[in-house]
């Protein structure tokens, strides 16, 4: 794996490719769920995670699909992913 440092404008983290990943479902393992012992959430949209604000801004939020992809690509299941 390898990181990048993506600067953001802080009073505006909105994505100009997030409308691609809208319809994307990861599998969130959420901050009230960790708390609780609950199970990972998989039928929630990124549109839906963000508008909600399970997940914190757009550009988080088409990372972390793009980074699903580049995984599950790689050959890694599904399955075997979460994010939290």
């Amino acid at each position: 794996m390898a990181e990048i440092e993506h600067f953001v404008d802080p009073l505006d983290k909105s994505h100009r490719k997030f409308h691609t990943v809208v319809d994307a479902h990861l599998p969130l393992f959420t901050a009230a769920n960790q708390e609780g012992n609950g199970d990972i959430v998989r039928d929630l949209s990124m549109g839906d995670a963000v508008s909600r604000g399970v997940i914190g801004n757009e550009t988080l939020g088409y990372f972390m699909v793009r980074t699903f992809l580049f995984l599950t690509d790689c050959g890694i299941r599904a399955e075997g992913i979460r994010f939290r």
